[in-house]
This record gives structure tokens, C-alpha cells and sequence, in this order.
């Protein structure tokens, strides 16, 4: 040891290390008054905020608090003060059962520990409380944003709806609304906001930031609302069915599809056609579901998926006899007549289940032949088959009728004799009758229509004449041209007509005519029939009363006259034979020198 001791290197580590703790020892002694200058410093925070501790926000709103910051000026050791971080420095005044109204208080500090505060400025502040109050207000939704498609937000449903907000009671009566605000931008469908947040606006519309709300957020479901139509469904079918099938029905379990989209789309769809049904994949009755997706720039469509029942049975053929022809698309001023066939009906062999055509009949079926643009001859036409449903023609392809179409027939009578004067629109020519005699058998007066002359050296005169049932050549009708001509009781006269002519009225208007036959008698030159009325030459446009009286014995003999119509034995109305000009009965009716024939 003593070696060890003795030894210079020990000597030297001995002493550095006794140096060494003298040092620690004279610089770490904090009771040595040399020392603590050069160990101690200061720190100065020139704006620390003042807080408030103690105050019950039900009953005080703090109104001023002057001022808002402090100085302070704190002391330690320096590695103290650069361990310490500012926010651990805390300046506040206590409102602790303070009262309403202003006051001057003084601050107090928490800092860290081994520090001291040397200096706080200002070290009071002067505070003013104001009692406050509480009310309950309906809570409001602000929605932002616009949802997808050009929907609409409907009403929100807030919960809870009512809400507590507490302000000072000089302030309350500005409260306007409390409102959660929801952003909806995009939103296709409806969804809730679990957490909106409120806020409190005056009645100008400022948010008042001092309100307390209770509870400071609500949840709030908003519904987007997708304008939509209901369209009748109209399903469309494709491929064909396997050989020796028919369909005997095709019911969709709904008959109506709902669609979602913007309205200026909505506008342009009246059903909704956007979905088919494949018969290539159909082998047995049973349901059928399909996908019904939005067309376009539609968004949606209810239901998504359809359900459709279809009912198959083995097919039979069927021949439906006689179906008449329709004729359509004839130009005006045309006829057409069937030439093969001439009844213009067709029999028509169909296919379909035996219940669907158990009750088919002619009447179910509609042929149509177009002859649009067609002109005449002899034309042959496609025939076009309307059918039920679920029943198809064998060979639509061959049917085909034959039809003559001729140009319709005319009838002018010139108004003032004008030479060259041609027929107008609408009107035709008066039907030629000839000179036949008459074998018809009667007797009786008839009574002549009168008619007046414009010219006082043309007045009407009557004539007589006989008629009767026997043979002659009659000479002209009388009562027609604006005079008047009495037929005496024919006892066999020389005229099957009314006898003579009287003085004609030439260039006459024949004005109101009152042609009148006495009951049970035979008047031909009165108002004869279809033909018998007529203007005078040059005449203009006369008011026709023709009033008939029935006998009085309510019987006529036959070939017996009434009204001027001239009926033969054989019960003809026009008083001659029958013949190809007389198989359809004229009605004519003079009007503005025309003759218009009904």
C-alpha cells in the first residue's frame, strides 16, 4: 500500500480527482452566497392570457374582463426555466360565488415548481357579470349543396327538434334561429346525419358565438326526393318459341313500372319499354324474372327485378272462315269493289293453343288492304291481319284480295243555262229517265205546284191534262217551271205524265213552292217523286215544302201516287220498269241550280 501510495502516477490521479470534487462541491452548494449570481436568472412572458375560474355559466355571463393578458416576470435556476414550457404558466381570476355586476379582482399564477414570481402585471383586473337566462327554440336545417340528378331535399326530420340555448338576458331577445347544417351535395338517397352541429343566429343573421346550446348537436335524417312517374309497362318479346309451343299467356306481376330521373327526362316517357322476354329460352310453363335497369340518364326504376308468368301448350292449327276485308286509303273521288273474292271475305288459317282459339272468331279478326295511292283498274292488294294475342297466321305473306277501282259517278245541272258552263266540286249530273209509258193502273186529282214569275207578261196559267192507266205518250210536266198545272180525275187519260205543259216561266224565280197532293189522290204533275222538282229556266234558288197527308182511309191501291212519286203495278217507285238506271232510288235535291244526290 504504501508502495502504491509512494508510487508519482497515483500521486497525480489522486489529486486530480480530489481537485475535481472541491470544484463540485464549492459550485453546487446552493447556501453558498458566492454562487447563486451565476447560477440564478430571470425569465420575463410579456402576454399571458387570463383565465377564469369558478363562474357558473347558468346564472353569470362574463361581460368585460380588462385587460385580457398580464406580464409576468418569474425567477430560478436557469436549468429550470429552460425546462419549463410557457402553457405551464397559468394566470386566472376567481368568480367563485361572485355576484352580478362589475368588479376589481386580483389575478393569480401557477407556475412550475422551483420558480418564483417576481412581478405580475397588471396584478388586478376588473371584471362585470350579467345574469343570464335559458330558453328552448325549434332547431332549423340549412342544407347545402345540390343533390345528384337535380333531386330535391325534403323536409328534415331533427331530433331532438327542440333545443336549450342560455344567454345573457339582454341578448335573448335577439336570438332568430337555431340552426344544424347539413351539406347534401351529390346525395342520390336518403341519409342521416348522426352529429349536426348548431348554432345560434340573431334575428340580423349573425351568429351569436356566446350562446350555450344544450345539446350542441342533433342528429337529422334528410330525404332526397326523386322526382318520378308511373308508366304503364310494355313488354316486348323476342326469338320464338320451340317447335310445337304457343303461348297461351304472359302475365308480369305488375302492370305499372315506377321511374326516377330528372323531370325534363320524366317528361318524355309515356310507358316504359325498356325490358323483353326471350321465347328462344322459354321450354315450360313457369315464372320468369327479369332485370329492369334505367334507361338513359334515368337514375332508377322500381321494382329492380320483374316477374313474369308464362303459360305454354302444344300449338293446333285452325281455319277461320269468311273474315271480311276492310278497304282503306281509297283516294276521293274514287270506288272500289272486291273482285276476288267478291264477298270480300277470306278464310284465314291461324295457330295457338286450342284455349286460345277455342273462342276465336271472325269477328276477333281484323284484314286490312291499303289502297293508298292506288289508281284505277284492277289492282291486286296485300291483305294485313290484325290478331290477338298469342295467335299468329299460318302465312300471312299470301294473303291478297283483287279490287276494281273506278272513278265515282257525277251529277250537274247547269244553273242558268250558260253554254259551256262545266259541273263544280261536289255536284253531278241529274239522272236521265226515258220516255216510258206507263202501265200503271189509277185514277184520282192531282193538284199541281204554282209558281211565280218575276215578269208580269209571264204569270202562270194552269193547264189541265187527264191522266190514267192507260197507255200513251205523255206530254211535259207541268208545275216545275214555276206555273201551276191541275191534273183532273183520269178517267183513261192520253198521258201517263201530267197533261199539257202550261205557259213556262222563263227566267223565272220560282220562290217558295207549295206543293201539296189531296189524300188518296194520284197527282203526277205535282210533286212527282224524286225527279219532279226542278227551277224554272233561269229560275234561282227556291224553299221546297212538300207536305203529304195520308189518306184518309190509311190505304192505297196499288200503283196509287202519293207526294207526285209515280209507282208501276210491280210496286217500282219510280213509276217506269225496272231497269240498270233504276235499281237505286235517287233522293235529289235542287239547291243553288245543283242537283245534290243523296
Amino acid at each position: 500500500m504504501d508502495k502504491w501510495l509512494s508510487h508519482p502516477t497515483a500521486l497525480k490521479i489522486t489529486s486530480i480527482v480530489l481537485a475535481i470534487l472541491l470544484w463540485a462541491v464549492v459550485h453546487f452548494d446552493s447556501e453558498s452566497p458566492n454562487t447563486v449570481a451565476s447560477l440564478i436568472d430571470t425569465k420575463v412572458m410579456e402576454a399571458v392570457t387570463i383565465q377564469t375560474r369558478g363562474m357558473d355559466e347558468n346564472l353569470h355571463d362574463l361581460r368585460v374582463l380588462e385587460p385580457t393578458v398580464v406580464r409576468i416576470m418569474v425567477r430560478g435556476n436557469k436549468a429550470d426555466l429552460i425546462a419549463a414550457e410557457e402553457k405551464e404558466y397559468k394566470v386566472y381570476v376567481d368568480l367563485t360565488d361572485i355576484p352580478d355586476g362589475q368588479h376589481i379582482l386580483p389575478l393569480e399564477v401557477e407556475h412550475p415548481k422551483r420558480i418564483q414570481v417576481i412581478q405580475l402585471s397588471p396584478a388586478k383586473v376588473t371584471v362585470e357579470l350579467e345574469p343570464v337566462t335559458s330558453n328552448d327554440f325549434n332547431v332549423a336545417v340549412n342544407t347545402t349543396g345540390t343533390p345528384g340528378h337535380s333531386y330535391k331535399v325534403g323536409t328534415p326530420i331533427i331530433n331532438p327538434g327542440i333545443v336549450n340555448v342560455t344567454l345573457p338576458n339582454d341578448m335573448m331577445e335577439q336570438v332568430g334561429s337555431v340552426i344544424a347544417e347539413v351539406n347534401v351535395n351529390g346525395k342520390e338517397d336518403s341519409f342521416v346525419e348522426k352529429k349536426a352541429q348548431l348554432a345560434v343566429y340573431s334575428k340580423a343573421g349573425e351568429e351569436m358565438t356566446n350562446a350555450v346550446i344544450d345539446p350542441p348537436t342533433v342528429e337529422v335524417e334528410v330525404p332526397i326526393i326523386k322526382p318520378s312517374v308511373k308508366l304503364p309497362l310494355q313488354l316486348a318479346m323476342t326469338g320464338k318459341l320451340a317447335d310445337g309451343l304457343s303461348l297461351v299467356s304472359v302475365t308480369p306481376e305488375v302492370n305499372q313500372i315506377t321511374v326516377y330521373g330528372p323531370q325534363a327526362e320524366l317528361d318524355k316517357l309515356t310507358v316504359f319499354d325498356d325490358v323483353s322476354l326471350n321465347l328462344s329460352s322459354i321450354k315450360q310453363s313457369g315464372v320468369i324474372t327479369l332485370d329492369l335497369s334505367p334507361p338513359g340518364k334515368l337514375a332508377a326504376v322500381e321494382p329492380s327485378k320483374l316477374n313474369v308468368k308464362v303459360e305454354v301448350a302444344p300449338f293446333e292449327v285452325r281455319t277461320i272462315p269468311q273474315v271480311p276485308v276492310s278497304l282503306t286509303g281509297l283516294q276521293e273521288g274514287l270506288e272500289a269493289v272486291f273482285t276476288t273474292p267478291e264477298s270480300g271475305r277470306l278464310d284465314l288459317q291461324v295457330t295457338g293453343a286450342p284455349s286460345v282459339l277455342a273462342g276465336l272468331a271472325a269477328g276477333d279478326i281484323e284484314l286490312i288492304a291499303n289502297l293508298e295511292g292506288l289508281k284505277p283498274g284492277t289492282r291486286k292488294v296485300k291483305v294485313q291481319a290484325v290478331l290477338p294475342h298469342y295467335v299468329e297466321a299460318t302465312a300471312p305473306e299470301q294473303l291478297e284480295v283483287t279490287v276494281e277501282i273506278t272513278e265515282s259517278e257525277q251529277v250537274f245541272v247547269p244553273g242558268d243555262g250558260a253554254a259551256g258552263e262545266e259541273p263544280g266540286e261536289g255536284e253531278t249530273d241529274p239522272p236521265v229517265t226515258p220516255n216510258v209509258p206507263d202501265t200503271g193502273s189509277g185514277s184520282g186529282n192531282g193538284e199541281g205546284g204554282t209558281g211565280e214569275t218575276d215578269s208580269p207578261d209571264n204569270s202562270g196559267n194552269s193547264g189541265n191534262g187527264n191522266s190514267g192507266g192507260n197507255e200513251g205518250s205523255g206530254g211535259e210536266n207541268s208545275g216545275d217551271e214555276g206555273n201551276s198545272g191541275t191534273g183532273n180525275a183520269g178517267n183513261g187519260g192520253n198521258s201517263g205524265n201530267t197533261g199539257t205543259k202550261g205557259n213556262t216561266g222563263s227566267k223565272s224565280d220560282p220562290g217558295n213552292i207549295d206543293n201539296t197532293s189531296s189524300p188518296g189522290n194520284s197527282g203526277n204533275s205535282g210533286n212527282s217523286g224524286n225527279d219532279n222538282n226542278e227551277t224554272a229556266e233561269n229560275g234561282g234558288t227556291g224553299t221546297i215544302v212538300d207536305s203529304t197527308e195520308p189518306p184518309a182511309d190509311n190505304s192505297e191501291a196499288p200503283g196509287t201516287n202519293r207526294g207526285g212519286n209515280n209507282t208501276n203495278a210491280a210496286g217500282d217507285p219510280s213509276g217506269l220498269p225496272v231497269n240498270p238506271m233504276n235499281r237505286k232510288k235517287l233522293a235529289v235535291h235542287v239547291v243553288n241550280h245543283h242537283v245534290n244526290i243523296v
